[in-house]
């Protein structure tokens, strides 16, 4: 079974059924999808692993109850991880180890370094409840107010390696978002239909003394991971 079949077939299934419903036998939800057993088996057994649905031998089979959304504040500069915890998520992160790597417009733009210089780079793709939610790329120069950087083993919070470890403390971000398509490479890591929008973030994290620290690139699963903006009056 293909994975964006199974995708569209779990889609309609948590459509279709609300949480701590009974689902119907097989061979008659089966005929009522219009699939092969074995393909709903395939779709049921991706749902029993996201803990979205729970077999009760000799009773049947449920929906489970859905998990909250994750809401991140825009104004919060956080870790991922601190955001998935204090959530009450079990947390996992895949890293890529960080490299060095040729800065492109982009990066080399943000960073204020030339282009093509070297950067550090690095992959993060963080689940929540095994629910992948975050896949973050992250960019840093490798000298900033004449100090070196190396964030190899530090992990996600880049905010205290900066802070503590090197005396750079952060001061805000900017960010930008935009709805878009996931690619193929997207679609597959954070487990999405290739027709299901998703939302990427460019976000900009500045030092004190207003230097750019981290250039970051963050896609995110919007069923999973709610942003809220807050808004303020001007002060008068």
């Amino acid at each position: 079974m293909q994975r964006t079949q199974r995708s569209a077939l779990v889609r309609e299934l948590l459509e279709r059924f609300p949480a701590d419903s009974k689902l119907p036998p097989e061979v008659t939800l089966a005929s009522e999808l219009g699939v092969s057993r074995n393909t709903l088996r395939e779709a049921l057994e991706e749902l029993r692993v996201r803990g979205l649905v729970v077999r009760r031998w000799g009773i049947g089979t449920f929906m489970a109850k859905r998990p909250e959304q994750i809401e991140y504040t825009l104004s919060d500069l956080v870790s991922v991880e601190t955001l998935l915890t204090a959530a009450g998520r079990v947390c996992r992160i895949v890293e890529q180890p960080h490299g060095k790597v040729p800065a492109d417009d982009d990066v080399a733009t943000a960073l204020h370094v030339p282009r093509k210089s070297e950067v550090w780079k690095t992959d993060r793709l963080y689940f929540a409840d095994e629910i992948p939610v975050v896949w973050v790329h992250e960019f840093l120069p490798t000298l900033l107010d004449g100090v070196s950087i190396d964030p190899r083993g530090v992990g996600d919070d880049i905010q205290a390696y900066f802070a503590q470890q090197l005396g750079i403390p952060l001061s805000h971000a900017d960010a930008y978002l935009e709805p878009l398509v996931p690619d193929e490479r997207t679609s597959e890591l954070l487990d999405v239909d290739s027709s299901t929008l998703v939302v990427r973030t460019w976000q900009t994290i500045y030092t004190v003394r207003g230097h750019t620290a981290v250039y970051a690139v963050a896609t995110f699963r919007p069923d999973i991971l709610h942003i809220k903006f807050q808004r303020r009056p001007p002060v008068l």
